[in-house]
């Protein structure tokens, strides 16, 4: 909570006396900061997070063979999941930048932000593509924006691996069964 104070000089006046000339001043000050997560915790809430991303995972995958068909519902269909799959994923990834991980944890919270990042692109990728069949793009466009995406696909297993490798000693340290080496979320 801030705190604004006043800082108030003495100014002479013509009759020789002093009078406060008002100057504000602001000083702030600052609740100490939250103190950092617990282990068990901080896995406890990337679980949670990589149960929910995980889930989105078949909606994505059902979200690309309805835009394949190229009808024009299908395509806004698609759009639409990508787009709430997209924010999904941005909200993921705001709540993880308030958090404190405890310190062995924190490469892997930086992991998983940048894991995060890699899915974002990628949902980003596809809305684009997407978006290019809806308006009826040359085909060399529409062809390059899939593979735009599809690049993108291999960089989200790269991040998520990456991820993982730092993610399961945690778990197994917190009294839990690593996950497997190419669970997807």
């Amino acid at each position: 909570m801030a705190a604004t104070l006043l800082a108030l000089p003495a100014c002479p006046s013509s009759s020789g006396a002093t009078h406060p000339t008002p100057t504000p001043t602001v000083t702030t000050s600052r609740s100490p900061a939250p103190s950092p997560l617990t282990l068990a915790v901080f896995v406890r809430r990337v679980q949670s997070a990589l149960d929910r991303s995980a889930e989105l995972r078949p909606q994505a995958s059902a979200a690309i063979a309805q835009a394949m068909t190229l009808e024009r519902s299908a395509l806004n269909d698609a759009h639409i999941t990508f787009s709430r799959i997209l924010f999904t994923h941005q909200v993921q990834q705001a709540d993880l930048a308030n958090w404190r991980p405890p310190p062995p944890a924190r490469e892997a919270a930086t992991l998983l932000g940048q894991a995060l990042s890699a899915l974002i692109d990628d949902e980003r990728a596809y809305i684009t593509w997407i978006s290019r069949l809806t308006l009826n793009r040359p085909k060399g466009e529409v062809k390059h924006s899939l593979g735009v995406a599809q690049t993108a696909d291999a960089a989200v297993v790269l991040a998520e691996a990456a991820f993982l490798a730092r993610y399961n000693p945690l778990r197994m340290a917190a009294g839990l069964q690593p996950l497997p080496a190419g669970y997807a979320f």
